[in-house]
């Protein structure tokens, strides 16, 4: 007959006692409440495949690292650029995309060509590269590096704002035969 309603009103009285507990200072001993979400999605799915929270200062990469699985295409930001990472992601029978910082250096190794799919989708170039050579780890894996024309904007630094290099810098483990550049530039 009635309509079944769950309420509760105790989340506001208890969100500022979970803060407390994760209360730190920041280097100018400011208060700093903050948490790290580190979320899994599937594209397509209409909820997360994973779903964690830490302290703020929880490391996207160990974490990420702690929950690879086979089979798998990890999309990622700058945050996530490590070459031990990758050879994680590789070495689990998966494989990465993964957004590069614009001072990456690296040696080419080889071009591949562009289709023109490729050129209408704002891809630059397509090479097979040599990055981290100098780490103790380097690749253990042939990496891509696929660079996307892109617009010009305001970069926050810890100089001050200046801007982005106009081009977005991604690295990938997959082979042009598993994907096009224009692919994985999009």
């Amino acid at each position: 007959k009635y309509a079944v309603k769950l309420v509760d009103g105790t989340l506001l009285r208890v969100l500022p006692k979970l803060a407390m507990t994760r209360y730190v200072k920041r280097k100018d001993q400011q208060p700093y409440h903050a948490w790290r979400i580190h979320m899994e999605l599937q594209v397509g799915m209409p909820a997360p495949e994973r779903f964690e929270r830490t302290g703020a200062r929880g490391d996207e990469r160990k974490n990420l690292k702690r929950h690879l699985k086979p089979g798998c295409c990890y999309v990622t930001d700058r945050g996530y650029h490590d070459v031990g990472l990758f050879n994680r992601i590789h070495d689990a029978q998966s494989r990465y995309v993964c957004r590069a910082r614009d001072s990456l250096k690296y040696e080419v190794v080889r071009e591949n060509p562009l289709t023109q799919a490729d050129r209408d989708a704002g891809i630059v170039c397509d090479q097979m590269v040599k990055i981290g050579q100098n780490r103790k780890d380097p690749p253990n894996h042939p990496v891509r590096l696929v660079i996307v024309e892109a617009e010009v904007h305001a970069k926050r630094t810890r100089k001050g704002n200046k801007p982005s290099s106009g081009k977005i810098l991604l690295v990938t483990d997959l082979c042009v035969e598993e994907a096009a550049a224009e692919v994985v530039g999009v």
